[in-house]
């Protein structure tokens, strides 16, 4: 027993603005079928067949309630009719398909749960691969500094040093990394030239 009564009574001038919002309310659940088809689509929270099954599912159990509501449930309030049977059916349909609705949104939530587990341990696999290039790319950096003082600092210190013993009459000294052919062999030459 439901416990809902119609007032049979007001049903005529209730039936254009309560038609109105009926069509209303099945579009927005034509609409809702759509966004989450869109959603499925991109997500794919459900295997095909799933949600082949599920949208029938809620299709047969839409086209049922619409049917049962302006075929029957309407109909009989106009003629005064007793409703409440159609109503008790209308409204065990309607838990039904709360049961039915809540199974589905386990089965969603447990495989949107994975899908989000799956992408977290994506991300920290990013996450590391790009933590460890760009350790990589700090060690590369870090040897080339290293090059760099064993290539140019040493050379400039020598020469400096060169230039000091050059300074104090030491002029036999051998002016060191001449024969490169880079702005440090240029310095040395420029040396070589106070001997």
């Amino acid at each position: 027993n439901s416990g809902l009564r119609l007032n049979t009574g007001m049903i005529p001038e209730m039936i254009p603005k309560l038609t109105e919002r009926l069509d209303t309310i099945q579009n927005d659940y034509k609409t809702r079928m759509a966004y989450w088809k869109k959603s499925e689509d991109a997500l794919h929270v459900m295997s095909p067949e799933d949600w082949a099954t599920f949208s029938s599912e809620i299709e047969i159990r839409n086209d049922r309630f619409w049917a049962a509501f302006r075929n029957e449930l309407i109909p009989a309030a106009q003629s005064h009719q007793s409703t409440d049977e159609i109503i008790r059916r209308m409204s065990d349909d309607f838990v039904d398909l709360g049961k039915f609705m809540s199974a589905k949104a386990e089965k969603i939530g447990a495989t949107a749960y994975d899908i989000e587990q799956a992408s977290i341990a994506q991300s920290n696999t990013d996450l590391r691969l790009v933590t460890g290039f760009n350790i990589g790319i700090a060690l590369v950096i870090l040897m080339m500094l290293i090059g760099a003082h064993q290539f140019v600092v040493r050379a400039i210190t020598s020469i400096s040093a060169t230039m000091a013993r050059l300074a104090s009459g030491h002029l036999e000294e051998e002016v060191p990394y001449a024969a490169r052919g880079d702005e440090v062999g240029e310095m040395a030459r420029a040396l070589a030239v106070f001997k």
